[in-house]
């Protein structure tokens, strides 16, 4: 059994959308798109030189930036020696919470590792992180799409 789940808003609302044109699901709807799309054995046509490595992981706009802006502390090791008090300076927010929550959920998601943690309560002590390997090819999609937008 396979399990998908739909985070991208877009994607929702237009599974929803034709949900109420068909009067069905949007989880049904999902089902019949890729049912069709196997059974037709149309998986290139519909990818249209799109790769499909890409849906992987959804990672919001600010997790986004906070990794772009670790780049700027990576140790020499590899790893990333850096503060939240340094994130929200870099990255121009008034306080390290919602920094704090971009951080914790990569590291549920499994893009990146906590490796030695600051001590508690002491604000602008850096913690050491490391890139787990979807992490590390995540940093470069973003960086590859900075590059070709700029």
């Amino acid at each position: 059994m396979i399990t998908i789940k739909v985070s991208d808003g877009n994607i929702s609302r237009f599974l929803a959308n034709e949900a109420r044109r068909f009067d069905c699901r949007p989880d049904q709807v999902g089902l019949a798109l890729i049912s069709c799309t196997a059974n037709a054995d149309m998986t290139d046509a519909v990818l249209d030189g799109t790769d499909p490595s890409a849906f992987g992981i959804a990672v919001p706009s600010l997790q986004t930036r906070v990794l772009r802006a670790f780049a700027g502390f990576q140790a020499p090791n590899g790893s990333y020696l850096v503060s939240l008090t340094d994130l929200a300076q870099v990255l121009g927010y008034p306080n390290r919470g919602a920094i704090r929550n971009a951080i914790e959920r990569m590291i549920a998601k499994k893009l990146l590792i906590k490796v030695e943690n600051s001590r508690p309560g002491r604000a602008g002590i850096p913690t050491r992180y490391r890139l787990t390997q979807a992490g590390e090819d995540f940093m470069q999609r973003i960086s590859s799409d900075a590059d070709d937008n700029g």
